[in-house]
Order: structure tokens, then C-alpha cells, then sequence
């Protein structure tokens, strides 16, 4: 969840290859919301409506399942960027569940299509009695799915995390939980994320020294 950081590292991919479509399309991407900050700044918008087109622009040079994924990030961007952003959102939500249909084994892809679809309903996938909100099934059907192809996704491990630790079972994210605590050590957001589940189970100490 280092958006910036990301952006970063695309751009730096698009100076060394200009017509490197998927660069361009990974800083727009990166330019948009997720369920820690939804508000997307005015310079966001603009930069991720810039690179959009350049990523278009040079779709030739795709593959399929690239351009898929282009035309989908198409719907969740205006130029100008409307001040309720949530008919994009979820456009885009719609739009990547065709591309998951169109593409069932790309693990990305359905990491994708599960974290649009979550950022439909930031940190509020369950009522409060313990019952999901409207698309949380389908969000952890595709998440089981994806880490069936590869259960060390390090995306679809997170949002597992955060898909199910407010449901009456949180348990089900321990696997997920214990694949992150040294999936990705140098990345200090996901090597946090395993207490998400430490203290929802209890695991009080596990939660201590994964924060340290």
C-alpha cells in the first residue's frame, strides 16, 4: 500500500521504455483509491487521466490480458473527475469482473477485481451482528480462488486478511496471516498485517513482536 512509492517505480519503467504500456497503466493505477484513503487529490486524477491515454496509446504493444486490464481502468477515471467518484468505482469494479471472467487463472487479475470491489465498501465487508455486506461473498470466493493458483500472492494474501478479520471467523485468515510474516520482509505494511489476525484470535504476543 505504498501508492507513491509505486509510482515511483512505474515511472521510472516508462522512462526506460516509453511505449511500455503497462507502466503507464501501473502509475494510473496507483494514482487511484483504496480502502485507506478513498478521495483521489485533483494532481491524482489528472496524473492518472495522463497516463491512462499513454497506456491506451501504446495498447499495441500489450497482451491480451494487458489490454483487458487498460480497458478496464478506463472506467475509473473522468476527465475532469466528477466530485462523487463512486459511479467510477464502481464501473471499474464491473468492469475487471469481466476481465476475471475472461481471464480465470491470472491470479492478478482476480486480486484486482476483488480489491475494486472492496473499495466499493471500505473496512465495512460485514453488519455488525456478523452477517456480509452485499458482495463480501463474492470478494472472498474470488480471493479463495486466487490463492488457489497461488497461495503466495502477496495482494490477494492482504486483502484476505482484511476481507474476513471483522467476520464471527477470522480464523480463516491465519494461513494468509502466517504466508505474509515472511512473505515479503522488506515491505513494513504487509509485515504488520499478520496481527490483523493475531488479535482477533487472540494471539496477543504474535501481534507484539509482528508490530516490532
Amino acid at each position: 500500500f505504498n501508492h507513491r512509492a509505486a509510482i515511483r517505480a512505474f515511472q521510472q519503467a516508462a522512462e526506460l521504455d516509453r511505449q511500455c504500456a503497462m507502466a503507464h497503466w501501473g502509475i494510473a493505477l496507483a494514482c487511484g483509491p483504496h480502502i485507506n484513503s478513498m478521495a483521489v487529490s485533483t494532481q491524482n486524477a489528472e496524473l492518472a487521466w495522463q497516463e491512462l491515454q499513454l497506456a491506451q496509446k501504446n495498447g499495441e504493444n500489450a497482451s491480451p490480458v494487458e489490454r483487458a486490464l487498460i480497458d478496464a481502468l478506463a472506467k475509473r477515471y473522468a476527465n475532469p473527475q466528477p466530485e462523487d467518484r463512486s459511479g467510477l468505482d464502481r464501473a471499474y469494479a464491473d468492469a475487471m469482473r469481466e476481465v476475471w471472467k475472461n481471464y480465470p487463472t491470472d491470479p492478478d487479475v482476480g486480486a484486482f477485481f476483488a480489491e475494486a470491489m472492496m473499495n466499493l465498501r471500505p473496512w465495512d465487508q460485514w453488519t455488525p451482528d456478523g452477517k456480509p455486506q452485499p458482495g463480501t461473498d463474492e470478494i472472498i470466493a474470488t480471493l479463495d480462488a486466487v490463492l488457489k493458483l497461488n497461495s503466495n500472492h502477496p495482494l490477494a494474501n492482504h486483502l484476505y486478511i482484511h476481507a474476513v478479520e471483522a467476520s464471527p471467523n477470522p480464523e480463516r485468515a491465519t494461513a494468509a496471516a502466517d504466508r505474509l510474516r515472511v512473505l515479503q520482509p522488506g515491505l513494513a505494511h504487509n509485515v504488520h498485517m499478520p496481527s490483523h489476525i493475531d488479535i482477533r484470535t487472540g494471539q496477543w504476543l504474535k501481534a507484539v513482536d509482528t508490530n516490532e
